[in-house]
């Protein structure tokens, strides 16, 4: 799903990328699994697009780094106040 919105986006933009991995994330069509894992994480992924440096990317590595930064974000220890703003940028239907 990244990696198709990465091609699929021209031209390159960050902001577009993580607005159109949010819609396929909550489209219809999307597994409920995957959308509830995201739900709880969007945060973390939403701080990956922020992490990635601007304008340094090559494409096709781009979806490789995108996770690479959501799997740290993931991982590092978080502290009362990051609990409660990820409870805030849940990944949800406006």
């Amino acid at each position: 799903m990244l990696k198709a919105s990465t091609q699929q986006v021209k031209p390159l933009s960050l902001q577009k990328i993580e607005t159109r991995l949010r819609h396929q994330l909550l489209s219809p069509e999307t597994s409920y699994g995957l959308r509830a894992y995201m739900e709880i994480n969007w945060s973390h992924m939403k701080q990956a697009f922020v992490d990635c440096p601007r304008n340094l990317f090559i494409r096709k590595e781009l979806p490789y780094e995108i996770m690479g930064r959501f799997h740290v974000n993931m991982e590092r220890p978080k502290t009362p106040l990051d609990t409660e703003l990820a409870k805030r940028e849940k990944l949800v239907d406006d």
